[in-house]
């Protein structure tokens, strides 16, 4: 059992994380908005008296890099103090020194069944919802929280399910709904058709066969309902629970494993999709870190070189090498927890 609720505190933390990292950036992006407000006043002063701007643009090109790391924003430059900032979702965030400020609420427990937009925040702006592609930071944490783990806890939740179900379907000693070895929480019964949601947390040893909790060690070998022990020799119950877990069974495809599989099949799987999740990031990663050199390279050198399209470029490949980074990190620590209940 230690290894599901291990495995389901991993993902619950990780999710605390992303979330928290959303709001670091949310916080970080209206700080830098609200500098690139004020160096674009500066700029406005600075051209209307004929001095160089040259100082003011390079601190704006920094702020603009590091909002552009967090948000995939499109630049619209139209002088001193008339720039324009959008999302590549056509949210405004700033325009001509007037900020759009970033608001989000950061959530400090999320359990398996916490999920958006029912029970977590989003990233709005002026009220309304924050438009964006999958690039930046911000994009990956969300994705990490609201869709990767999420995935991933109805998995370990759909093995943790299909044991349960095992156990009690090899259990003669059991009428209608009652629980075999393994019970939900505080439980005395259980229905294989209700909702797996949050079973990895949820999932205990029956108390009839836990000592600790006043149970007989002896109903592991012949049934949790078995008055007496009196078959010694006799380790059916253990062959059928065997044979029951190599059953094929229906998973939920919606998570990413296939429709039917045996319970050691649906373990591998959970583990081989992980695998297959942080290799595609890697990948990703990797291509658009070169092209990130590329166009530093290229700006550095500012030889026949347009240098607001490369700065674009380079822009764009900071977005999505920041979101494949969070990833790539978080699918690692999945991947031990996962490798314990394989």
């Amino acid at each position: 059992m230690e290894a599901f609720h291990t495995m389901d505190s991993a993902i619950a933390e990780a999710r605390v994380r992303a979330d928290l990292s959303v709001a670091r950036d949310v916080e970080a992006v209206n700080t830098a908005l609200d500098d690139l407000a004020e160096v674009d006043r500066q700029m406005a002063v600075a051209s209307a008296r004929g001095v160089s701007t040259a100082e003011a643009e390079d601190r704006r090109d920094t702020l603009l890099a590091e909002i552009s790391s967090r948000l995939p924003v499109r630049i619209y430059d139209n002088g001193p103090g008339h720039l324009l900032l959008m999302t590549d979702g056509g949210t405004t965030i700033y325009d001509s020194t007037v900020v759009h400020r970033l608001t989000f609420t950061h959530t400090p427990t999320i359990p398996a069944e916490s999920r958006h937009p029912a029970s977590l925040s989003a990233v709005e702006v002026d009220g309304q919802a924050l438009r964006m592609s999958d690039s930046g930071s911000i994009a990956a944490s969300l994705q990490i929280r609201d869709v990767t783990l999420p995935r991933f806890t109805d998995m370990i939740d759909q093995v943790a399910g299909r044991l349960m179900q095992s156990f009690q379907e090899a259990d003669t000693t059991l009428t209608g709904q009652q629980a075999g070895l393994f019970v939900e929480q505080g439980a005395a019964t259980w229905d294989p058709a209700a909702s797996f949601l949050g079973l990895s947390r949820k999932i205990a040893i029956n108390p009839a066969a836990d000592p600790e909790q006043g149970g007989a060690l002896w109903k592991l070998r012949v049934g949790m309902q078995a008055a007496t022990d009196d078959r010694a020799a006799d380790n059916s119950f253990i062959l059928r629970a065997l044979d029951e877990m190599e059953q094929s069974r229906a998973y939920d495809s919606n998570s990413g494993l296939p429709a039917s599989m045996s319970l050691s099949q649906a373990a591998s799987q959970s583990v081989g999709l992980m695998q297959s999740e942080r290799a595609i990031w890697s990948d990703r990663a990797d291509a658009r870190g070169r092209l990130a050199l590329q166009a530093r390279e290229d700006l550095a050198n500012k030889t026949a070189v347009n240098i607001d399209e490369e700065l674009q470029r380079l822009l764009v490949v900071q977005q999505t090498y920041a979101a494949s980074v969070q990833v790539i990190q978080t699918a690692a620590r999945m991947l031990e927890q996962l490798e314990q209940i394989r």
